[in-house]
């Protein structure tokens, strides 16, 4: 553990000089009211990190005319996505897919598409060491403490998993431009592919990361830990009630755990068991909620506040007497409040 801690402090003084950037995304639709939590908790946790909301036309004016202070006040660079110089693949990309608007599952082309938007973005910026968070992602970590792990495994592309048949793009990290570059073409070849009558659907940004590993593996994209080897050992893996879930080893939840020692990271399970599914999808759920597709049980695991070195309070984890850090909860209930690091009020996990 000594060693750890000084290639840590060696790491941080040769690399911490520009903490990784954070970018947020936002598409089509009114902007969730949660995504000021999300920001602000980013913001309270990476107070040196440059950060980002990038949209599209439709609604960086409304942004910016509505919530200019906001963003002014935790200072958010507002980005107009559809001014940035356009790479030939998300060109490509839009001529491929047709959308029906009108359809309830248009917003999966939206949850697609912005890694295109990243794409050009990162490419425009030259930007390197970029985390991007889905608008529904608690942080709990200040990104330079995280860095040195990923810097050590020479990760390029990384997010955490449900299973061999799903990634949870709800924390990505992206090493840089390049890295990116080989999962959008795999999602231009998928669409190419594609026989079905809505790509949207089809080729969902879950299903087409999953498709990536399993065709490139570790040479391209990092699944990150979401559970650790000893709960194998202690407990059965749950069943999914996606079939093509409980093909999945549960063992595939942790095998990159010792890149990330002492951290845990969601796809989904923690942030569903520490608050619901959305309500406007299962109004009657709460506290306590098992996801549907999860592999492992968060019953097993106790929960506590701890204050950190920068005086913010953060979430652990503990199995059988073992603490973890928790990098990042997918709150699916869209409700954040008691889950912030800067309100001294917290919320008591089930």
């Amino acid at each position: 553990m000594k060693r750890l801690f000084v290639f840590l402090f060696l790491s941080l003084c040769a690399y911490g000089i520009a903490s990784p950037s954070l970018v947020f995304v936002h598409l089509g639709g009114n902007v969730p009211s949660c995504i000021f939590t999300i920001i602000k908790q980013s913001r309270a946790l990476n107070p040196e990190s440059a950060l980002y909301l990038l949209t599209d036309s439709s609604n960086y004016r409304a942004l910016y005319e509505r919530e200019g202070k906001f963003l002014s006040q935790e200072q958010v660079v507002l980005i107009n996505g559809d001014r940035l110089p356009e790479t030939w693949q998300h060109r490509e990309f839009k001529k491929l897919v047709t959308v029906d608007f009108s359809d309830s599952n248009a917003y999966l082309f939206y949850t697609l598409q912005r890694f295109f938007y990243l794409f050009d973005f990162i490419k425009d910026r030259n930007l390197q060491d970029v985390v991007h968070l889905e608008n529904d992602t608690m942080l709990y970590v200040d990104l330079q403490e995280l860095m040195p792990f990923f810097m050590e495994a020479n990760v390029h592309l990384a997010t955490p998993f449900l299973s061999k048949a799903a990634a949870v793009p709800c924390f990505v990290f992206i090493k840089d431009g390049k890295s990116l570059s080989h999962y959008i073409e795999h999602v231009i070849d998928e669409t190419k592919s594609y026989k079905g009558p809505k790509p949207y659907i089809g080729i969902s940004d879950m299903k087409t990361l999953a498709s990536f590993y399993r065709e490139f593996g570790d040479s391209y994209i990092t699944p990150l830990p979401t559970l650790m080897s000893m709960y194998g050992k202690h407990h059965p893996k749950r069943k999914s009630r996606f079939p093509q879930d409980n093909a999945t080893p549960l063992d595939f939840l942790s095998q990159k755990e010792d890149l990330f020692p002492g951290f845990l990271f969601d796809a989904a399970a923690l942030g569903v068991f520490a608050n619901g599914n959305d309500r406007k999808d299962a109004p009657k759920n709460g506290p306590g909620t098992i996801h549907f597709r999860s592999l492992f049980d968060p019953h097993n695991f106790s929960f506590s506040w701890k204050q950190q070195a920068q005086g913010k309070d953060v979430p652990y984890l503990s199995f059988k007497e073992t603490e973890y850090r928790i990098v990042n909860m997918h709150v699916h209930s869209k409700d954040a409040k008691g889950l912030t690091s800067y309100d001294p009020v917290h919320r008591q996990f089930p």
